[in-house]
């Protein structure tokens, strides 16, 4: 398996690294970050990138991303606890999926419903899943 580019602030960066033990991971703070890991790295095979993405531009991310990137897929997922009712989640999964992302994920969800190390598998289940190594 290809790198796993990591679109997050600090603090989500930290959270999906601890969730993603075992995957080899590049940082990205920014979208430019993001962008030129994109454009010079040929073994980036999945993105997961925070919505709260370089101060919450993820959709301004997943826009450009997918325009000239269109063959990596695109994970958006909520790392970081927000006040966010569960409509505006539900519309942000549909919201992200229209403009190219193959999923969004409540990965605070998971983590409150199942607990760490559960979380930890489902989320390696489903990235394995869209690797088509599952």
């Amino acid at each position: 398996m290809g790198n796993i580019l990591v679109a997050a602030s600090v603090s989500g960066y930290a959270l999906l690294q601890s969730l993603l033990e075992g995957y080899s991971l590049v940082a990205a703070y920014t979208i430019e970050d993001a962008l030129e890991a994109l454009r010079h790295r040929s073994d980036i095979a999945l993105v997961i990138c925070a919505v709260q993405f370089d101060d919450s531009r993820m959709f301004e991310f997943l826009r450009l991303a997918t325009s000239q990137y269109s063959q990596t897929p695109i994970i958006c997922v909520r790392a970081l606890d927000s006040a966010l009712p569960r409509s505006c989640l539900d519309s942000l999964e549909v919201v992200t999926k229209n403009a190219g992302a193959v999923a969004f994920l409540d990965l605070l969800a998971m983590l409150k419903q199942y607990g760490n190390v559960r979380a930890k598998a489902e989320l390696a289940n489903f990235l394995r899943n869209q690797l088509g190594e599952g």
